[in-house]
């Protein structure tokens, strides 16, 4: 399930390149989770005002240093958009000089940048997400995490993502302008570190997108969600590896701890206060991408990065384990009967989706979230991982029927009857106090799958019981 804006990637982070970056035994302070960037795969509608330029292929731009840490100015336009401080300019014009050798990529056009008030991000967030976001398919994913025990009964998935990303987002890059926009936060702030490695980071996705094509190569379809973060992985990690290279070669240690300053108190707590499905999508790309593209390079070049956008990981199980997609192991398909044609009149599918090892792992977590790293470039896994892991393929559907009835019907596969043995357990005491009747069991509604699981959660028994029925269950 995508974190429910459907064409747009969350990528960098700025506190995972301090986590990246600080050597053994430097504490970084209380605030090391990041504010991330996105990608945006369709314009907002927003009249946008007139853009600066990054250097194309063609166009030669000075590359002399400019202050440290000037200013920009704080005077928006009412477009909400910033006019940028000449030596800002300059500066990310520096900068936009130095990506390029590190990532082996060379820009083939200009790339435009701008800076925007949070108030202008907000109603640009607010209009793609409604451009991106059928009401109905919002409806029916808020309706699934309830059902599953994900998000609370009063809350509202859509306020939620939206006072997420409002609160965490601090730079998004646009496939459709190929432009890139970074959000002021604060007045009178000054163009510091943070700043810098977001800028580098956007670059990234510049290069990516113009020798990859990064929008005509998505996961468009809503119900592959899997496979889009997987894919998404290769993408974010990518640029993360490329900015903790070049923050490695360009900031001095005492701008990268400045790093730590990007992230205000109250950011931290609303990321710590947000269902762990959330968080964890949010952070799942670049944190697991990192260590997938660091895996595949092999402490090569990027080479092996650029052969990868050609045969893009098909699942987070692949993003978390890079050896399984080195390997070619790709996960099983999964395909469910027509249950609404099965159980009857009155019964429509709202939802279908691949959940893939990563939500599970959130299921299994019973609600914790990973604690926060301590070594430089190693992950803490969530409480429960191992119950995920060993994942082979799943498929989940979302059924509504006549006087308010409902029913999810989800089907595992795995590597084995142990990992699926040690999925059921896990489950089940995550599942131990959830509000609806749920049966977890060793069968399949599905062929010929090995080492099946079968999950079924419905609005009462006796639903249960009908939908169990229907099931073509060997």
């Amino acid at each position: 399930m995508p974190l429910a804006l459907a064409g747009v990637a969350v990528l960098a982070v700025v506190a995972i390149g301090l986590w990246l970056l600080l050597p053994r035994g430097v504490e970084p302070g209380a605030t090391a989770t990041p504010r991330p960037t996105m990608v945006t795969e369709a314009s907002p509608s927003a009249a946008r005002a007139p853009t600066a330029t990054a250097p194309g292929a063609s166009d030669p731009l000075p590359s002399g240093t400019a202050d440290p840490k000037p200013s920009r100015t704080a005077d928006p336009a009412s477009s909400g958009d910033l006019p940028i401080d000449p030596a800002v300019e300059a500066r990310i014009r520096e900068i936009t000089e130095q990506v390029p050798p590190i990532r082996g990529l060379e820009p083939l056009e200009a790339v435009p940048f701008r800076f925007i008030t949070p108030e202008r991000f907000e109603v640009e967030l607010r209009e793609l997400f409604a451009a991106e976001n059928a009401p109905e398919q919002v409806a029916a994913e808020d309706d699934l995490l309830k059902r599953l025990g994900l998000l609370a009964p009063e809350a509202e998935l859509e306020a939620l993502v939206l006072e997420l990303y409002g609160s965490q987002v601090a730079a998004f890059y646009d496939t459709r302008t190929g432009s890139f926009t970074v959000i002021q936060r604060g007045e009178d702030a000054e163009f510091g570190s943070a700043d810098a490695v977001t800028v580098a980071h956007e670059y990234v996705h510049a290069l990516q997108d113009q020798h990859f094509d990064l929008e005509g190569t998505a996961v468009a379809d809503p119900a592959e969600g899997d496979r889009a973060s997987g894919a998404l992985g290769l993408i974010e990690g990518d640029a993360v590896a490329v900015m903790v290279e070049w923050a490695f070669a360009n900031l001095s240690f005492d701008e990268i701890l400045e790093l730590q300053e990007a992230i205000t108190p109250g950011d931290q707590e609303l990321l710590e206060s947000m269902p762990p499905v959330l968080r964890r999508q949010l952070e799942f790309p670049y944190t697991d991408g990192f260590v997938f593209v660091t895996a595949v390079r092999a402490g090569g070049d990027y080479q092996a990065v650029d052969e990868a956008y050609a045969e893009r990981p098909v699942s987070t199980e692949q993003i978390m384990h890079p050896e399984k997609y080195l390997a070619g192991e790709d996960p099983v398909v999964v395909e469910l009967p027509d249950m609404a044609s099965a159980l009857g009149e009155g019964w429509t599918e709202s939802y279908q989706q691949t959940f893939g090892e990563m939500l599970i792992g959130v299921l299994v977590a019973d609600g914790e979230s990973a604690p926060l790293p301590t070594v430089p470039g190693l992950l803490p896994p969530l409480p429960n991982a191992e119950a995920a892991a060993g994942w082979g393929g799943d498929r989940l559907i979302s059924l509504n029927g006549p006087d308010g009835a409902w029913a999810v019907v989800w089907q595992t596969a795995w590597d084995s009857d142990a990992d699926a043995g040690e999925f059921s357990a896990a489950a089940e005491a995550a599942m131990d106090d959830l509000a609806f009747p749920h049966q977890i069991d060793a069968s399949s509604a599905v062929t010929g799958l090995d080492d099946p699981m079968l999950v079924l959660v419905a609005s009462d028994a006796a639903i249960l019981e009908t939908v169990r029925a229907a099931l073509p269950v060997e």
